[in-house]
């Protein structure tokens, strides 16, 4: 005790900052999404941040699966000694490290901790896969057999654009400009608790002014007098490319979600714009 004491009475004098208090990581974990990431970072992010610091075999529901097969429970937050032998992804690993690489860093700066031990971890490289995208020749085929489809127009624009799915689910056409050809990435449709809300995109820099490629445009014009046409039809109101995406009222109770316009493919489209017929 001496000797720690001693240690740190040498780090304070020589201008080392030494922890100030005592407070467990969990503790501090949960300090840090609660009050520190509710300002820092979107909904999405934050939700995320707080599924992976808690037990994944509890929050996938491993347990419920084992028993519901018939075999025993065996969590390893339940049973410390007996391993459930689900190991997390490589992404997830290094996820988590970042997190708690930022998390810990937070603390230095507020002075509970001398330094990060998180800062200077390496991790062992292993394999990432990576996505593979579409060729002009498949992107002439997926135009091709989308062409009789409504959302054709929309599906264009993804695949010429490279746009993210929040961001295709969440276009308006107040976001289009049919006269100068361009198109605005401001928002981004999210999932929230089992609800879908409009919120930002994910930086500063996908907030982005986009040239519309002429095939595009000419699909988004052609979009545009479709739904001009449904609407004088039915009555409805349109407010994004796809006819439902707007605000639903089921009932006074009940607050407005707005409905996805897109499902994209597995794959993410970055085909350029010559692959539209």
């Amino acid at each position: 005790m001496h000797e720690k004491l001693t240690g740190l009475k040498a780090k304070a004098q020589a201008g080392i900052r030494v922890a100030g208090s005592i407070q467990s990581v969990a503790d501090f974990m949960a300090y840090w999404q609660r009050e520190v990431l509710q300002d820092r970072v979107r909904p999405s992010t934050l939700r995320t941040y707080r599924a992976k610091s808690t037990c994944q075999c509890c929050a996938q529901g491993k347990d419920a699966a084992r028993r519901a097969a018939g075999k025993e429970a065996r969590c390893c937050a339940k049973h410390p000694r007996q391993c459930c032998e689900s190991y997390p992804s490589d992404g997830t690993i290094r996820h988590l490290h970042r997190m708690i690489r930022a998390a810990l860093q937070d603390a230095v700066v507020d002075g509970l901790i001398a330094e990060n031990p998180a800062r200077n971890l390496r991790l062992a490289h292993r394999y990432r896969p990576r996505f593979t995208p579409l060729t002009g020749e498949e992107a002439k085929l997926l135009l091709k057999a989308a062409r009789s489809d409504r959302l054709y127009a929309l599906y264009a624009v993804a695949l010429a654009l490279g746009l993210r799915r929040g961001e295709a689910l969440a276009l308006r056409w107040q976001d289009v400009d049919l006269v100068d050809g361009v198109l605005f990435v401001r928002q981004s449709l999210q999932r929230l608790n089992g609800r879908l809300v409009f919120g930002p995109v994910k930086s500063d820099e996908s907030e982005r002014v986009i040239g519309l490629p002429p095939p595009c445009l000419a699909a988004l014009r052609q979009h545009k007098l479709m739904q001009d046409a449904e609407r004088k039809t039915t009555g409805r109101q349109v407010a994004g490319l796809r006819p439902d995406l707007h605000h639903r009222h089921r009932n006074a109770n009940r607050a407005a979600q707005p409905q996805p316009a897109l499902r994209l493919a597995p794959r993410r489209c970055r085909a350029t714009s010559s692959a539209l017929p």
